[in-house]
């Protein structure tokens, strides 16, 4: 079955120190108001991690166009965009894209180019696709020139299949090689955001991951009440299974309902202590 791709935005802003609180509250607004708007379909809100040390990344999509560039143009969004600038430091970055699926993963890559760098970038990107289609799942890959309309970022997209071959890449020595060649090509920094399929529980927070003994308590919290109610299910309703099944059955059903309903609802909720 064909899916059509909802558009997506991805906006990054870099808060001044002091004004984090300020600006987290103006999120919480942000969101709501999202959610009134017709046609919204998702929001996604990462603070500061190893990808973008000093950047939130706000990401948010809507059912079609239409919807987008109705919350785009409301008076309530231009509202808040225009509080928002009291605590932001330098140009918020923002850009459209077409969802990259429930699985895949982009890599997102915002720079301004130095008048005249576009054919030596284009290049490294050119270096930097045969690169990662080595490593393995690549699975599109596209350069999204600034226009004149506004938005002066050249956008360099990396979807991948996984969380994991995206990490793959990250940690590569030919990215970092061709990031080092493209410094000379770049004015002022560039802004990294990953959409879609942030894999695993747990998330990388400011410069290191969470600490471990935190990923612990957070799956012991979640675990234990799920695996007493999972196992009084299974005796109820599959009393005389045998032992070595019965694990099996519940091992996986434990490990589905955390990974897709328990854990990203407790890390949402336990976010800020993760953080920490």
């Amino acid at each position: 079955m064909t899916t059509t791709p909802r558009p997506t935005v991805v906006v990054s802003r870099r808060v001044r120190s002091g004004d984090e609180t300020a600006f987290e509250q103006w999120l919480h607004r942000l969101r709501r108001a999202l959610e009134r708007s017709p046609g919204f379909a998702a929001c996604t809100i990462t603070p500061p991690q190893a990808l973008h040390p000093d950047t939130w990344v706000i990401v948010y999509q809507f059912a079609d166009q239409p919807s987008l560039d109705a919350w785009r143009a409301s008076p309530e969004r231009l509202a808040l965009v225009e509080e928002s600038r009291a605590w932001l430091e330098g140009r918020p970055s923002e850009h459209r894209l077409d969802e990259p699926g429930t699985e895949r993963v982009t890599l997102l890559s915002a720079a301004r180019l130095r008048p005249g760098a576009e054919r030596a970038h284009h290049e490294l990107h050119a270096q930097a696709v045969v690169a990662a289609q080595r490593l393995g799942g690549l699975s599109h890959a596209e350069v999204v020139p600034a226009t004149a309309e506004g938005d002066e970022d050249t956008v360099a997209l990396l979807t991948f299949d996984s969380r994991a071959d995206l990490d793959r890449w990250l940690d590569s020595a030919p990215r970092r090689r061709i990031l080092q060649e493209m410094e000379a090509l770049t004015e002022g920094s560039r802004t990294v955001s990953v959409v879609g399929g942030f894999a695993g529980w747990f998330h990388p927070v400011g410069p290191s991951r969470t600490k471990r003994w935190k990923q612990a308590t957070v799956v012991c919290i979640g675990l234990v009440p799920l695996a007493c109610v999972v196992t009084l299910a299974r005796d109820a309703v599959l009393p005389s299974l045998p032992p070595v099944e019965a694990s099996i059955l519940s091992t996986v059903v434990n490990v589905a309902i955390l990974t897709w309903g328990v854990m990203p609802w407790l890390t949402r909720l336990l976010g800020r202590w993760l953080a920490r």
